[in-house]
């Protein structure tokens, strides 16, 4: 058969592969359009005032809606620093009353849908994203959010600074960290970052605890991302003989004192849209 003739054969049985999708409703790998993971979304200028009066570290306006795709996918939420000593992370589940559910962290790395990776620090190449490749890349929360309980709604991700012979939320080596970094990664496609400069200090006190975002649920099956900049001094946590676990129920308990009715507000809100956020575009 030449090359011609058989082109047009294929054409032809490509065409009615086409045909027969669509009268059952389905749609073919060719029709399949790229998927847009992150939508911004708007908030009135009102209501951001608000917010950020009221709720101290929320950065409303800068939330984004995941596609609910990805709930089927493994993300990897990556941390990053720059300097000296190791950032580890306290994730926190909550209930949609904003009651805390439980702690992940390397003491307690596992649960249905969240497992907590530890990573010796080290570079990575990120190809063309120069401000990230300047950063250590340490450890990772890796999520599947179709697989996390119906019971929770919301979770929060706290950074803590450690080094040997250092408690384990040191505001010293906190103090030392020039920057650091969230990533949102899936396949190794970098889908969101979020970067904070001097992180160890803020305008009235030091800080050994920086919690930096929250995920929670939003309609039609969607998770949202919201990062924020909420930083803490626990005094009763810089010491030496602290044990990990104590410091880890302390930073969960102070935390939960602060977003538990952001939770709230955030369930209310954006399953009935009445936050005024849209998706853009």
């Amino acid at each position: 058969m030449s090359g011609p003739v058989l082109n047009n054969a294929m054409q032809a049985c490509r065409s009615m592969l086409h045909g027969i999708l669509k009268v059952l409703g389905l749609r073919s790998s060719m029709e399949t359009k790229p998927v847009r993971w992150l939508q911004p979304l708007t908030i009135s200028a009102d209501k951001r005032k608000h917010e950020e009066k009221m709720m101290q570290g929320s950065l409303p306006h800068r939330v984004v809606a995941l596609a609910a795709d990805a709930n089927e996918e493994e993300l990897a939420l990556n941390l990053h620093w720059i300097g000296p000593g190791q950032l580890r992370c306290v994730c926190m589940l909550y209930k949609e009353d904003g009651s805390l559910l439980r702690s992940i962290w390397e003491g307690e790395p596992k649960a249905p849908g969240i497992q907590y990776c530890r990573r010796d620090p080290d570079y990575e190449d990120a190809g063309e994203d120069e401000e990230v490749s300047e950063l250590l890349k340490g450890d990772a929360l890796l999520l599947r959010l179709q697989k996390l309980p119906a019971e929770v709604f919301a979770l929060s991700v706290a950074m803590v600074a450690t080094e040997v012979s250092m408690p384990w939320a040191s505001k010293e080596v906190m103090g030392k960290c020039q920057e650091l970094a969230l990533t949102l990664s899936l396949k190794r496609q970098r889908l969101w970052k979020y970067r904070q400069p001097r992180p160890g200090y803020s305008d009235v006190y030091e800080v050994n605890v920086q919690c930096s975002c929250c995920l929670y649920r939003g309609p039609r099956n969607t998770w949202r991302l919201e990062p924020m900049n909420m930083p803490l001094m626990l005094l009763h946590l810089n010491k030496v003989e602290v044990p990990s676990a104590f410091a880890v129920s302390e930073i969960a308990r102070h935390i939960t004192l602060k977003i538990g009715w952001m939770i709230q507000e955030r369930r209310w809100s954006t399953c009935t849209e009445e936050r005024g956020l849209r998706v853009s575009g």
